[in-house]
């Protein structure tokens, strides 16, 4: 390349090879005055920074460019590639091409070289791309098609015929109910003696990495992971180059990992994770494979990607010895849904207690009480999604508003309606008087600041926020979604409406903030309540009941 003829230069970075792309060989490369750098949208701030402001800087979208968007001012060109495979490098080497550019420059991510490319070469990469383009697939779901029958054939057993060595795998471990959940039980499953190990997908959802730590649980980032076979490690690079196939790379990872640490039983917590736990514990010989189940399945939903999970389930269905849910109602829809016999799917109810949330105080601690100049204090808690319908509970409080009540409400937690919802305070009138507070790392606060808690879901599995304002001694008031009726005695510990039915939900409430004395009555009886029936340990008897259960039966749903 000539170092002198440096001007009218366009650099075209493309998503995969963005960390190649240094300042240092951008400089190299081209004149400030006369170029333009071209970069995909998460890589142009740290090259702002790290350049300049001399420097013109384009970002273009992550699916890539479109044909035609670069004017044709540019006497050359250099690209910034991966190898040429797929969509996203078809647009670029087309962008390139239409630029106007007389010469160019391509370097590999492999080395750090660049070499000059005819145009004529140029239109045969753009061939090799669109041809793999169409090749990755076929090879991505012909090696998943081999490594799912590899794994019929290994299977091993128990040491001894007991399970000693636990591994639970998540997409991550940030301060969510799931994720809570599986802390509690882990607690209890160190105590009984069990060796575990916890597995995350995403590397940067940890926050609570430490407390499984100080329980004694060894916590693993997959995407670290590279104690792996030469094999293993090609396909784990290869796959890992495109987001689409990732979960080839992840299955490899994980059965190598469960492999080395001679795991006997993993378990995999919600959708995501079972799809890469289930052919990853077959593979690695894992003596049980379970999967989590979280939810009820309510095809309704406009927000849950039905069809292509439905697929998905029912072509790794036989790679799990048995299912764990949460709820009744989720194991029923998750059998009906995908197939699965229903007789091995067990059910445990989730737990609560001290180790998770520290003990409440009583619930006449810290709470002002109502009266006609104190306002009631009303709490939501769920992402704002379509299946909390959190515009029903903005919808409650209007009719409280409407029938002369005093009292304010929060509504903790965050969603892609969080806007709309705002606009429907707005428009209500209940700006001074409802409250979004967004996303809370701790809830203790608020469920203490509360004097009742609101669900509106269309559909739950087993509701975590409603045992929670239980155990902080508020009553509630809740739909019939999931195992809420379970939870809650309609009438003892608050009251269950039907779904969608505002006018019954207000109605409940209402009732409940015009007397508050009542109403600590109904939460002392829910606190006693969800003491006795969800407690850790009863988690983790009805857990440890279920694997040995599907030992002793021998159920796999193939």
């Amino acid at each position: 390349m000539d170092p002198l003829n440096k001007e009218n230069t366009l650099v075209l970075i493309s998503v995969g090879a963005a960390n190649q792309a240094t300042p240092d060989s951008i400089r190299r490369l081209c004149a400030p005055a006369s170029s333009e750098v071209w970069a995909p949208e998460h890589a142009v701030e740290n090259l702002r920074r790290e350049l300049g402001s001399e420097w013109k800087l384009v970002s273009y979208p992550e699916t890539g460019l479109v044909m035609g968007t670069i004017p044709p001012v540019f006497r050359r060109c250099v690209l910034f590639l991966l190898p040429p495979f797929g969509q996203r490098c078809r647009r670029l080497y087309c962008a390139a091409l239409r630029s106007g550019s007389t010469r160019f420059f391509v370097c590999r991510t492999h080395t750090p070289c660049f070499k000059e490319m005819r145009r004529v070469r140029l239109l045969f990469a753009m061939l090799l791309a669109e041809l793999g383009g169409l090749m990755l697939p076929l090879f991505a779901g012909a090696m998943y098609a081999a490594l799912l029958a590899l794994a019929r054939l290994k299977r091993r057993p128990a040491a001894g015929g007991r399970i000693t060595r636990l591994a639970f795998f998540v997409g991550g471990l940030d301060l969510g109910g799931a994720e809570r959940q599986l802390l509690a039980l882990c607690l209890g499953l160190l105590r009984k003696g069990y060796e575990v190990h916890v597995v995350r997908m995403d590397p940067i959802a940890r926050a609570l990495v430490p407390r499984f730590e100080e329980a004694g649980a060894r916590c693993w980032d997959l995407g670290a992971y590279e104690q792996l076979t030469t094999c293993e490690r090609f396909l784990v690079r290869l796959f890992d180059r495109y987001p689409r196939y990732r979960n080839i790379g992840a299955v490899v990872r994980l059965a190598a990992l469960l492999r080395n640490e001679r795991v006997d039983l993993v378990q995999s917590m919600l959708d995501s994770a079972n799809f890469v736990a289930g052919p990853a514990g077959r593979l690695a010989g894992a003596a049980l494979v379970v999967g989590g189940l979280r939810n009820t399945y309510c095809t309704e939903d406009p927000e849950y990607p039905w069809g292509g999970f439905q697929k998905t389930y029912r072509r790794i269905a036989w790679t799990f010895d048995g299912w764990i849910s949460n709820s009744r109602s989720g194991a029923a829809t998750f059998a009906s849904w995908t197939g699965i016999p229903a007789h091995i799917i067990r059910t445990v109810p989730n737990g609560i207690g001290e180790e998770v949330f520290p003990a409440p105080r009583s619930s006449e601690q810290g709470k002002t009480a109502a009266g006609p100049t104190a306002p009631a204090k009303i709490l939501f808690v769920g992402r704002l999604v379509w299946q909390k319908r959190p515009q029903d509970f903005v919808e409650v409080c209007h009719r409280l508003q409407q029938r002369g009540i005093l009292f304010t409400a929060r509504m903790a937690g965050d969603g892609h309606l969080r806007a709309s919802l705002q606009t429907q305070i707005h428009d209500k009138g209940l700006d001074s008087l409802l409250t979004l507070v967004g996303k809370q790392s701790e809830l203790c606060e608020l469920y203490e600041w509360a004097h009742v808690l609101v669900a509106t879901s269309a559909y739950e599995g087993f509701p975590n926020s409603i045992m929670e304002a239980h155990w902080f001694g508020l009553p509630v008031v809740t739909t019939d979604a999931g195992e809420a009726a379970a939870i809650v005695a309609s009438g003892e510990t608050g009251f269950v409406a039907p779904v969608g039915d505002i006018e019954a939900l207000a109605e409940r409430v209402s009732r409940l903030v015009s007397d508050l004395e009542e109403a600590r009555r109904m939460g002392r009886l829910g606190q006693c309540r969800v003491r006795s029936l969800f407690s850790l340990s009863q988690l983790t008897e009805r857990t440890i009941e279920s694997y040995t259960s599907m030992i002793v039966s021998g159920e796999a749903s193939r």
